[in-house]
């Protein structure tokens, strides 16, 4: 029982701390608001005024924010198991357990950074280049 209320309040805990910026941000301006008064006087032009975003744009930024939220999974992810391997007490099963978890997380990571990077080829050289 106790358990679950720890689990609880970590879960209201950091969800609390996950919306924090979208309280911060909702008095007065927003953050884009801000970046166009600097943005403008500086000749860069605002998305409305170059026509709004393209496809290619839109799922730029749905794959960049798929790469954020991996990647915050792998942090938590090695945190998990840095937190098992110390509280293992030379348990060989717990120590094999964590460092299997911390492989698993780099392999993965590895393999994200991976098909990122030929999605970023791909695109870059053979979609965009045929469009110009």
């Amino acid at each position: 029982m106790i358990n679950f209320f720890k689990k609880l309040a970590v879960s209201v805990f950091l969800f609390l701390f996950l919306l924090l910026p979208a309280f911060v941000f909702a008095a007065g301006e927003g953050p884009l608001d801000k970046l166009k008064k600097v943005a403008e006087p500086a000749g860069y032009q605002s998305q409305s005024a170059t026509g709004g975003l393209s496809i290619g744009a839109i799922a730029g930024q749905v794959i960049g924010v798929f790469i954020s939220i991996l990647g915050v999974i792998f942090l938590g992810l090695m945190v998990y198991a840095g937190f098992e391997y110390m509280m293992a007490r030379g348990e060989e099963e717990k120590v094999k357990k964590s460092l299997a978890t911390i492989r698993q997380a780099i392999v993965g990571l590895i393999i994200t950074i991976s098909a990122y990077a030929i999605w970023k080829f791909i695109f870059d050289y053979f979609i965009v280049s045929k469009t110009v």
